[in-house]
């Protein structure tokens, strides 16, 4: 395949189809991570600033994306005489320890056994509160009124109809 062949068909240059065979071939990634951000900020203050000299210590990423990437962070002002990066390393196993397993709430199961299926298609289906007496005049706290032809209507405790 000739480059130059293909960038005049498809009217690009032959850098840009170069570099799209390159990314192919090396399965390049576009998107930067943390770490790689932290490394190429660490770089670029060692006084390594030019992308093709970068690249060597990006084998999967193209000159192109890393210099796009040292103007987004100049522009985050991460990278320049005014930058204000804070550069820190987490031990992994002090994060792991420190991680605390949430508790798995109980399912609440509700009580249908006053409610009956087989009445007629608009009927009321009550919902116990959960700190209260299981007798049926206390339940009517939140109810919904179902109907097969009408949205459910919400009635919440204090609210007239």
């Amino acid at each position: 395949m000739d480059p130059s062949a293909i960038a005049e068909a498809i009217s690009h240059t032959p850098r840009q189809i170069k570099d799209y065979i390159k990314c192919k071939k090396e399965s390049i990634e576009n998107k930067f991570s943390f770490e790689e951000d932290q490394k190429l900020i660490e770089l670029y203050q060692k006084n390594i600033r030019k992308a093709g000299e970068l690249v060597k210590y990006f084998p999967n990423k193209a000159s192109w994306m890393i210099r796009n990437r040292i103007k987004l962070l100049f522009r985050r002002n991460q990278i320049g005489p005014n930058a204000t990066t804070i550069t820190f390393r987490i031990d992994k196993e002090k994060i792991e320890s420190s991680i605390i397993p949430l508790a798995i709430p109980q399912l609440l199961i509700l009580d249908t056994s006053h409610v009956n299926l087989e009445e007629k298609p608009s009927q009321k289906f009550y919902f116990p509160s959960l700190n209260m007496p299981q007798n049926h005049e206390n339940e009517k706290q939140f109810s919904i009124t179902y109907s097969t032809n009408v949205i459910p209507k919400f009635e919440l405790p204090g609210t007239d109809k």
